[in-house]
């Protein structure tokens, strides 16, 4: 619900109360709140959850990696989202038409196309 109001503040409260639960927070969790980001135009925020993702025995997907490569492209963070794609292809995670039209869009937002 959080995610489709784009209130990200709310989103990351809810992940971190998970963790003060009993509670594990999931990859699902994790891509909730990244997503929420997103939409909040927070594209910071969705690459520290990456991060953190990374840290804990939860693999970030490719889900995961969309968010914050259609984040990146959102704000014209072009040679982010870029690198999004090169990591998932480091860690074999399967690119989709998502992730490509993100990074794609990003370029283009920013004029960096050629």
């Amino acid at each position: 619900a959080c995610q489709k109001g784009a209130e990200w503040q709310r989103a990351i409260i809810l992940l971190v109360a998970l963790g003060h639960n009993t509670v594990e927070p999931t990859a699902i969790s994790y891509n909730s709140a990244s997503n929420a980001c997103e939409r909040g135009a927070q594209w910071e925020m969705v690459l520290a959850l990456l991060a953190i993702m990374s840290q804990t025995v939860l693999e970030p997907d490719a889900i995961s990696y969309s968010s914050a490569t259609s984040a990146c492209g959102k704000c014209t963070e072009w040679q982010i989202a870029v690198a999004m794609i090169d990591a998932m292809n480091q860690n074999i995670i399967e690119l989709d038409a998502i992730c490509y039209s993100s990074a794609i869009s990003a370029c283009e937002k920013s004029a960096e196309w050629q």
